[in-house]
């Protein structure tokens, strides 16, 4: 986040002590405007530029971005207007890589027991490391079982 300062009244517009916060709680009390500047959600390569306080001009919407090479430097790219909140631009996602490798899991092993190279050959597609996945494997609560020269993997009884 970043924003404006408060001027100090009878400074003649010099700033004396004020500034930004770090908090979006304190930082309201404080600036004049603030804008929250994260990653959106959907595409990871997007960023969004949202407005989350302005007492000295009408409220903007929310603005996508991304950073583009342009020689030894980048450039911003805009992408236009995004419904994206101030709160949901900070909100932290789940894109640990475990936490990705869990879900996948689940979604992988919904319909019951698949072939474990299977599993490991789609996580590796979807950018899922086989040590990841089998670190997952044990947090989920993954079975394993031969079935004749194969491995299969499946959802435990106590999954929920």
């Amino acid at each position: 986040m970043f924003g404006g300062p408060r001027f100090a009244p009878g400074y003649g517009g010099a700033v004396q002590g004020s500034g930004c916060f770090a908090t979006l709680s304190t930082t309201a009390r404080a600036a004049r405007f603030v804008f929250t500047v994260g990653h959106d959600r959907d595409d990871r390569r997007r960023r969004a530029f949202a407005m989350a306080k302005c007492n000295v001009a009408p409220e903007l919407p929310t603005l996508l971005y991304r950073t583009v090479p342009a020689g030894a430097t980048a450039r911003i790219e805009w992408l236009g207007k995004s419904n994206l909140t101030p709160e949901q631009i900070l909100e932290l996602p789940n894109d640990r890589p475990r936490d990705q490798a869990r879900e996948f899991l689940e979604e992988a092993l919904a319909q019951g027991p698949v072939a474990a190279a299977e599993v490991i050959e789609r996580a590796e597609a979807e950018g899922i490391s086989e040590r990841t996945l089998r670190r997952a494997k044990e947090q989920t609560q993954v079975k394993s079982r031969r079935n004749g020269p194969e491995w299969e993997w499946q959802l435990g009884t106590d999954h929920s």
